[in-house]
């Protein structure tokens, strides 16, 4: 008896849900790092090396992970990265040092670093081309969700006069991991592939290296740093725009800047309409990267009276890049199984783009805000030309 196929939105829904948790234990480290500075006894160098985990993990698994995708298919890898999630937290929790700590904080981070693989991966496979855009959109949403998630439900567990209290924010997220564990294990199955007298075929060879050799997968790369780049350089540093070049206060900085990643959220659930509507990726790409290489400029040139509409306005333009790369991934790719390696170079794209934040923070010190500015719109620069060559040259192979 033929079992009864899993609705394509359930299994987007556990996916993002996925998402969303990994983004929320990528970040656990922030709310509870004043506790965890006063558990070990270290200082903010130290703690910084939680973040910097995971970053370097980033950089280090997007290419293989894209042929590990490629190879073994979008379900197994979810498993496995869920279950190093999982594993990581655990260990965590159970860290009697801060080596322990950074160390689990790499194990967390595989996984962390293969769902911006596996999630665009997945929904191409169970979504055809015209329909990707809302569920791409509502994806590009997890990290800012999982973010916002995480900073709000630290605050429930977490007690300034227990310096343990951090164990707690572990504990928490690897309670909501094994949810999203028995969830994935239970509704993500895409469909298989049948040939044309309805029996499975046999699994496509994959070759990581056809799959990088492709001109145009680069390119999407390259696209993705330069967005990210900018965008990591805007989240990071805004606040403190705020606070030493208008003069705000520190509460009132972190209040405005929520706004950007508030835009961003709404911009997501926005992008996936208009892609579903109009399907013209190239040229919806093209105007993103406009959009966005204003917006990462102009916050930087922006006085206080206008900053909060700017800010959620500019939030709103930036969201459309990423999930129109999501979905030009599989079109870009030679085949369906080589999405995987396609998400790979835009995952190693988005991972290396975190230099940005040294190079800026170096330029910030030397010369301003007004030359970071410069710099900001020279990397957008990238994007539009890098989206011009896809939409104006389909002869680079």
């Amino acid at each position: 008896m033929k079992k009864r196929a899993i609705h394509p939105g359930l299994i987007a829904a556990v996916t993002i849900l996925m998402g969303i948790m990994f983004s929320a234990s990528n970040n656990q480290a922030t709310p509870a790092m004043t506790t965890i500075m006063k558990y070990f006894g270290i200082g903010n160098g130290m703690a910084g090396g939680l973040i910097t985990a995971t970053t370097v993990v980033g950089v280090i698994m997007a290419l293989p992970g894209g042929g590990i995708c490629a190879k073994y298919g979008t379900r197994k890898l979810g498993l496995v990265s869920i279950c190093c999630c999982l594993a990581g937290n655990i260990l965590g929790f159970f860290s009697g040092s801060f080596g322990m700590l950074l160390a689990a904080q790499v194990v967390q981070g595989i996984g962390f670093a293969m769902s911006g693989i596996i999630g665009p991966a997945l929904i191409s496979e169970i979504f055809p081309p015209e329909k990707r855009g809302l569920p791409m959109g509502l994806w590009s949403c997890y990290v800012g969700v999982g973010t916002m998630y995480i900073m709000n439900m630290a605050n429930l567990v977490l007690k300034a006069d227990d310096p343990a209290s951090w164990k707690n924010v572990w504990l928490l997220t690897s309670a909501a991991l094994v949810l999203v564990l028995v969830l994935f294990w239970i509704f993500v199955r895409p469909p298989k592939k049948e040939g044309n007298d309805g029996t499975v075929g046999q699994p496509e060879s994959v070759s990581l290296v056809s799959g990088l050799k492709n001109k145009r997968v680069w390119i999407l790369g390259i696209i993705m740093f330069a967005y990210s780049f900018g965008v990591c350089v805007t989240s990071l540093f805004m606040s403190n725009y705020c606070q030493n070049r208008l003069g705000m206060e520190l509460a009132a900085a972190n209040s405005t800047v929520s706004v950007f990643s508030l835009g961003m959220i709404i911009g997501g659930v926005l992008a996936g309409v208009v892609l579903n509507r109009f399907r013209r990726f190239y040229h919806i790409l093209l105007l993103a990267s406009c959009a966005t290489t204003a917006a990462v400029t102009v916050v930087f040139l922006c006085p206080e009276m206008v900053l909060v509409p700017v800010l959620a306005v500019c939030g709103i333009c930036v969201a459309f890049v990423p999930p129109t790369l999501f979905s030009l991934a599989s079109v870009e790719s030679a085949s369906p199984k080589l999405t995987g390696i396609t998400m790979g170079v835009i995952a190693f794209g988005n991972s290396l783009a975190t230099v940005g934040t040294t190079i800026q923070g170096t330029v910030i010190d030397a010369a301003g805000w007004t030359a970071a500015a410069a710099v900001q719109c020279l990397v957008g620069v990238i994007c539009i030309v890098g989206a011009s060559m896809l939409m104006h040259n389909r002869k680079i192979k």
